[in-house]
């Protein structure tokens, strides 16, 4: 796996955002948990330098309504093991609102023993004081039973769904190297659907391409 795959598999990284009552007067508190040691260390030592220029910009342009960002940044090592001894550092801050981000989230831990291992983080994670859970980007290839039902019944886990299906016709879907079919997609969002009550879902979707017809085109 090359650097700039592994940086977009970086499974690991999670963003956590202040939200709600506890707001210092003065402050917004951001934190930023990813990998600064082990072997995704280079990857979450970019990342963090991004968010604290990000975060460096904002609060010379004002920062939010006012509020100067205070950002807290934890070390998870990029391991499940360690990334709910670092959640509980960042909630005990008073961080409150958790995004658990990546451009791939359901392969979590899957680079360590090819196991899923994202339900049973969010289990733990939903243990810890923060208001909300969000999720942020779940490809459809591996939103498994076991995920979905974590979803439905963890009431902390806010039931808006980001999952990026880019297409539905079976030729284009292979073209792009996606690994789902239109009836698989079909089938995982009806599951969805009967299983998350009230669910919000949203997706991305890719057209134009060279070899899209207009009867692919119509399909979507």
């Amino acid at each position: 796996m090359n650097k700039l795959v592994k940086k977009l598999m970086l499974v690991a990284a999670m963003l956590m955002l202040a939200a709600g009552p506890s707001f210092a007067a003065d402050a917004i508190r951001i934190g930023l948990m990813c990998p600064l040691t082990g072997k995704w260390a280079s990857e979450g030592q970019d990342m963090q330098q991004i968010v604290s220029l990000l975060v460096s910009e904002v609060n010379k342009a004002g920062g939010i309504n006012g509020k100067q960002i205070e950002l807290i940044v934890e070390d998870d090592a990029g391991d499940p093991r360690t990334a709910s001894l670092a959640a509980q550092k960042l909630a005990s801050a008073g961080v409150k609102e958790l995004i658990v981000i990546a451009q791939d989230i359901t392969r979590y831990g899957t680079d360590l023993n090819g196991e899923h291992q994202l339900a049973k983080l969010l289990k733990e994670l939903c243990k810890l004081d923060f208001h909300w859970i969000r999720l942020h980007y779940l490809y459809p290839t591996d939103t498994t039973d076991e995920l979905i039902d974590v979803i439905a019944n963890e009431p902390k886990i806010v039931k808006y769904l980001d999952i990026p299906i880019q297409h539905c016709n079976d030729q284009i879907l292979k073209a792009m190297n996606r690994r789902d079919t239109k009836a698989e997609l079909l089938g995982l969002l009806k599951k969805l659907r009967e299983k998350i009550p009230g669910l919000v879902l949203r997706t991305s979707l890719i057209t134009g391409l060279p070899y899209e017809d207009d009867a692919a085109f119509e399909e979507l």
